[in-house]
């Protein structure tokens, strides 16, 4: 039985090996696998050519203000890891900022933005932003932006909301941010950022 068994796997991998042409290089992009250039490596057809899946890095995972953001090419995020949180809830009339500093060699992503604000004493009629910068406070180019608008009156100014699934990538050795554009005087500003590394 054993013997008839591999005879069996024999011709299966004879028959294989003839159905292959001569081996090619493995590219980004494959067409139809009539090669066994494939052979050992796992690939996603995107409805044209065969792509090799690839993990998530700086290479192919490119930053958020790059016109390269949406492009794909085998990228495989199926779970990002451990994530990092920032949270500011500095006390009235002073300006919510949240910032993970810097890494060498890393890119911070965006996964969540949460923010809130209101006062127990009434504040002038204000337009804020709360904006999520690529870079440390007051620096660094804006990501996304949320206009939030202060009437003239107590209570809850902008009740809490959060943002999920954003995916905006920093640039690598760079802080992300995010603030509210200014203080207000009577004003509790909150703002909560939370994100994964990729290197």
């Amino acid at each position: 039985m054993l013997r008839r068994t591999i005879a069996s796997l024999v011709v299966c991998a004879v028959l294989l090996a003839g159905s292959f042409a001569v081996a090619q290089l493995v590219t980004d992009t494959i067409p139809n696998p009539n090669t066994d250039s494939l052979v050992g490596f796992n690939a996603l057809w995107n409805a044209t050519t065969w792509s090799r899946w690839k993990s998530a890095s700086l290479a192919n995972f490119p930053p958020a203000t790059t016109t390269l953001s949406s492009n794909e090419n085998g990228r495989a995020v199926i779970e990002k890891g451990p994530r990092w949180s920032r949270v500011s809830t500095p006390a009235v009339s002073v300006q919510a900022s949240a910032t993970i500093a810097a890494e060498a060699g890393v890119r911070h992503v965006a996964d969540t933005v949460c923010f809130s604000a209101g006062s127990t004493t009434a504040v002038l009629l204000t337009k804020l932003n709360v904006n999520l910068r690529d870079g440390a406070s007051g620096a660094g180019t804006i990501l996304q932006s949320w206009t939030v608008v202060m009437s003239a009156s107590t209570g809850q100014s902008v009740p809490p909301v959060c943002f999920p699934d954003l995916q905006l990538t920093g640039t690598t050795n760079t802080a992300m941010t995010l603030e509210f554009s200014a203080l207000l005087t009577n004003l509790f500003e909150d703002v909560t950022l939370t994100g994964f590394n990729v290197f």
